[in-house]
C-alpha cells in the first residue's frame, strides 16, 4: 500500500503523474487533489480523502484525471467531493462518494464513470 498523508492543509498528486500500486491513499485536512492528466492505477482500493469540514475542504478528481481500481474507490470529504470535467473513473466493485450533503457533491456530465455498485450520500449524483 502507498499512503500520502498530509497533517497540514493539502495533499496532491500530479499533474502529469503516473502511479501504480496495490492500494493508494491520498489524505489531507483541507484538500486532497488528484491533479489534471494524472493516472492512478491500483489493483485493490483507492482512497482520496479530505478529513476537514471547513468551507474549503474538498476531495477532488480534477479535469482529465484517470483513476482505476480493481476493487473500491472512496472519494470522501467533510465538505465537498468532486469529479470534474473529462475525468475517467473505473471501479471494479464499489464507488463510494461522500460529502457533507448532496448539494456539495459535483459530478461533471462529461466524466466517464464505470462501477459495479455505488454508495455514499453522493450516490444520487453519480450516473
Amino acid at each position: 500500500p502507498v499512503i500520502v498523508r498530509s497533517r497540514r492543509k493539502h495533499a496532491l498528486i500530479g499533474p502529469n503523474t503516473d502511479v501504480s500500486a496495490e492500494s493508494f491513499t491520498l489524505e489531507a485536512y483541507r484538500e486532497a487533489l488528484v491533479e489534471p492528466e494524472t493516472q492512478i492505477r491500483v489493483s485493490k482500493d483507492l482512497t482520496v480523502s479530505s478529513t476537514g469540514n471547513k468551507a474549503d475542504s474538498r476531495a477532488v478528481l480534477r479535469q482529465q484525471s484517470n483513476v482505476q481500481a480493481g476493487e473500491d474507490i472512496h472519494l470522501i470529504s467533510g465538505n465537498q467531493a468532486k469529479i470534474l470535467e473529462q475525468a475517467t473513473v473505473q471501479v471494479g466493485e464499489n464507488l463510494e462518494m461522500n460529502a457533507r450533503k448532496l448539494k456539495k457533491c459535483t459530478v461533471a456530465p462529461d466524466a466517464e464513470i464505470t462501477y459495479d455498485t455505488k454508495s455514499g450520500n453522493c450516490a444520487p449524483a453519480l450516473p
